[in-house]
């Protein structure tokens, strides 16, 4: 995902982290479309970090990590269940193509 476009990161990468836990910044989008258009697509996925979920307001975590009020906000939580198969993250990984590239 990161190889699609410079405009992506994963906030807190090189940290250490949960390792079936990502928050991508998708710089260009709105990270609540986003979850809406993958939610339709059959994919629970939610925005902002995990201690701000539910709030409207960017989270204060991500600001912490450096992230700009715009980058927050296009914020999108992804979390792997321990036995999600490869075929799985690849629907996934399509889902998200499609809804970025229609954003």
């Amino acid at each position: 995902m990161l190889a699609w476009s410079s405009d992506f990161a994963v906030a807190g990468r090189g940290q250490e982290r949960l390792p079936n836990t990502s928050c991508l910044i998708l710089r260009g989008h709105r990270g609540d479309a986003v979850q809406m258009a993958l939610d339709l697509a059959g994919f629970a996925v939610s925005t902002g970090s995990a201690c701000h979920s539910g709030a409207t307001e960017p989270s204060h975590a991500l600001r912490a990590l450096g992230c700009t009020e715009s980058e927050a906000r296009s914020a999108l939580r992804v979390s792997l269940l321990p036995d999600a198969s490869e075929a799985q993250v690849a629907a996934f990984l399509e889902a998200l193509k499609k809804v970025l590239r229609r954003a």
